[in-house]
């Protein structure tokens, strides 16, 4: 396989290359950092002699490497960028169950399991409406959901007693992201 050109994705370099297969086109995608806590992985493996060394040589060559065949013809950051989009589906169904705690409710009745579901349904909601916009605007592969409402969780609004509101200082980096959303926070 011949590597092409890196691309940056959520500012992590990522190598890639494609070859022509009887089942479609194979995309490899090589990512250093998941490289190197792989090989730290099978090397904490031959130290409690799960693995060998000929075996850790054998098996490291493909550490941090991801492998998709597909019948599509598109670059390589587009193509990464479609497999990490169903990370973050299982990201969201993830924080459903583990931010959310929505897999295990505690509650008696039906009516009371559906009710919280129901309030359960907005979130999800709103995760994938930030998700599009991050595809829309091309930062998919540059921010994710959580970072974006990790940032606006710093925005603070400033409810005096005599009524007047406002806004404390916004971080820069939130800042940036309330832009993204200007429907969201009206910063006038």
């Amino acid at each position: 396989m011949r590597w092409k050109e890196p691309f940056l994705y959520r500012d992590r370099p990522i190598r890639w290359g494609t070859k022509k297969t009887g089942h479609g086109t194979l995309y490899a995608f090589e990512d250093p950092l998941l490289k190197g806590e792989e090989e730290e992985a099978l090397l904490r493996k031959v130290e409690a002699n799960i693995l060998t060394m000929v075996e850790f040589e054998q098996v490291r060559r493909l550490a941090g490497v991801i492998c998709l065949i597909s019948d599509m013809d598109k670059e390589g950051i587009e193509m990464f960028d479609l497999y990490k989009g169903r990370e973050d589906v299982e990201q969201a169904f993830d924080a459903m169950k583990n931010e959310l705690e929505s897999d295990k409710t505690y509650l008696r009745s039906e009516e009371a399991v559906r009710g919280y579901f129901m309030a359960t349904f907005p979130a999800m909601r709103i995760y994938f409406k930030i998700l599009k916009r991050l595809k829309e605007k091309g930062l998919s592969n540059k921010i994710s959901v959580e970072e974006v409402l990790f940032e606006l969780s710093k925005v603070t609004k400033i409810v005096e007693k005599s009524g007047r509101e406002y806004f404390a200082k916004i971080p820069k980096r939130a800042k940036r992201m309330c832009s993204l959303f200007p429907e969201a926070l009206p910063m006038g």
